[in-house]
């Protein structure tokens, strides 16, 4: 729920556009969580607000929603989707970022101690 706000998700599902949402779900804001983890000690500032439950979120919106935990599931779904589109919400939950630094070239010396933050 975080990459977007519930009123597109009100707005596909009252329009009955067809349109499919895979949100990929680390329980954190992991890119700035990340940057704090690689650069600021490991001190961690509103970057953890709490589970939310997006399947219900999505749900109370009007939009069919489900929790995906597999990679079979999502195939499914997806394969399900295809020949009747619909307004259609999968949550895939993944590892938390801190546990893998994602390929950001910038954050490669990062996890070896060299804290010096990278400009952009």
């Amino acid at each position: 729920m975080r990459a977007l706000a519930c009123g597109e998700l009100e707005t596909v599902s009252r329009l009955a556009l067809p349109v499919l949402f895979v949100q990929f779900t680390n329980h954190s804001l992991g890119w700035i969580k990340m940057l704090q983890h690689l650069y600021t000690g490991r001190r961690y500032f509103g970057v953890d607000p709490g589970t939310i439950d997006a399947v219900a979120v999505a749900g109370g919106c009007g939009v069919e929603a489900y929790a995906v935990r597999s990679l079979a599931e999502l195939a499914a779904h997806v394969a399900d989707f295809a020949p009747r589109p619909r307004p259609l919400y999968l949550d895939v939950e993944v590892p938390h970022m801190i546990d893998y630094t994602p390929p950001v070239p910038a954050w490669d010396r990062g996890p070896s101690g060299d804290a010096e933050r990278p400009v952009y």
